[in-house]
């Protein structure tokens, strides 16, 4: 049976839409569900906020105020009445297809899953693990716990779920064939930033929930080297937006290099006000450091938004959708060295040589990273492939 010309999805993601740093992740699975939906597909969308849990833009659990401000109330829901709430208010028999992004494993998880094949011997389930190997992402004692049954009960995922999706080189995960397939963008989504550089200024940005394997440290550092010296042709400034832990250190590194004048911090925001931000920015600021979670491939977020708005952007490690011959994207090397801000003066200068610069970054993401074109090769994929692989 060929699976590519079924039409109906339930789609499945845990994130709080609620929580600032997972606003890049849930307008990916906002556009991922409407890219289904483009092609014809049917799709059920299972998400969340913090008011309760929703099938599409129906509510079919609420929360109780503490249950959104207390964390074990939170793991204790997540982790216990999510699933059943789950196995009680869907029919699987309804769908062909259930696409399901990787929340670690755990009895109920397992649970849900084997109602699934129980009830509809024909579905195809797929996993969608964004980093793998994972286990360098886990920090605190929660996220330790979570870690540890998660290796007691991932073993056992193999005969449940059909394909895993992810963006790393394993052919195989938990012993279940996988499917290399990078992230997308909806570049009709997002508006296209049109440059005004200054003369002898360059203005960064760099938008995520930042993390230690992001690597603004590496920029920071080199920011300081460059203001430390004699030979300042440029001014240079980083606006860096978002929230995360890492802040704390990347504030001190602006401090002790005295750059307080140079590097702005900015609080998470939604799309649309981003764009006042992107419209002032020469540069965007990539992943520079992803090595640090043992990987060797990225398909970071942040990068299809910058190429969907048309701004350049620097990086580290290999990103297949961005080979290193393309004029607007310059990538560092994958150590824990400091930025030349020399180099990045020098890719900003080839810049200013690119006629219509803008405007053909945004036809490259067009044209080579929609979610369209994702969907079409998965599901192409499993169409023609069987679970004993």
């Amino acid at each position: 049976m060929s699976y590519i010309n079924k039409k109906k999805v339930l789609f499945y993601s845990r994130i709080n839409k609620s929580l600032s740093a997972n606003y890049g992740v849930a307008n990916k699975c906002d556009e991922q569900v409407e890219g289904l939906r483009r092609m014809g597909w049917e799709v059920d969308y299972i998400w969340l906020n913090d008011d309760g849990v929703f099938l599409n833009q129906n509510i079919i659990f609420s929360f109780v105020a503490k249950l959104r401000r207390i964390t074990f109330f939170n793991y204790f829901f997540l982790y216990f009445r999510f699933h059943a709430i789950l196995r009680n208010k869907v029919d699987f028999l309804n769908y062909q297809l259930v696409y399901m992004r990787y929340e670690l494993s755990h009895p109920q998880f397992l649970t849900t899953l084997r109602k699934i094949r129980r009830e509809n011997p024909n579905i195809k389930i797929i996993l969608e693990i964004p980093t793998y190997p994972y286990g360098l992402e886990q920090n605190g004692m929660l996220r330790n716990f979570q870690y540890y049954i998660d290796r007691r009960y991932r073993r056992h995922l193999k005969g449940l779920v059909d394909r895993v999706v992810h963006y790393g080189i394993e052919k195989k995960i938990f012993g279940i064939p996988a499917f290399r397939m990078s992230n997308g963008i909806d570049a009709r989504s997002i508006n296209l930033i049109v440059s005004h550089q200054k003369p002898n200024s360059i203005n960064l940005l760099a938008v995520g929930a930042w993390n230690y394997w992001h690597g603004l440290d590496r920029l920071i550092l080199g920011l300081g080297n460059y203001y430390s010296g004699n030979n300042q042709k440029e001014k240079v400034h980083l606006t860096i937006v978002g929230n995360g832990a890492i802040l704390k250190l990347y504030k001190k590194l602006v401090s002790q290099n005295m750059l307080e004048q140079h590097v702005k911090f900015v609080p998470p925001l939604p799309r649309k006000i981003l764009d006042n931000y992107f419209y002032q920015a020469d540069i965007g600021i990539g992943t520079l450091a992803i090595f640090r979670k043992g990987l060797c491939l990225d398909s970071s977020l942040k990068h299809r938004e910058y190429c969907a708005r048309g701004l350049p952007f620097i990086l580290s490690t290999d990103d297949l959708d961005f080979p290193k011959t393309i004029p607007w994207v310059h990538y560092f090397p994958e150590n824990e060295q400091a930025i030349s801000i020399s180099s990045l003066l020098e890719f900003n200068k080839k810049l200013k040589k690119v006629e219509r610069l803008e405007n053909k970054i945004r036809e490259y993401a067009e044209e080579n990273l929609s979610w369209e074109k994702r969907w079409r090769q998965l599901l192409s994929a499993l169409s023609n492939f069987n679970t004993s692989e």
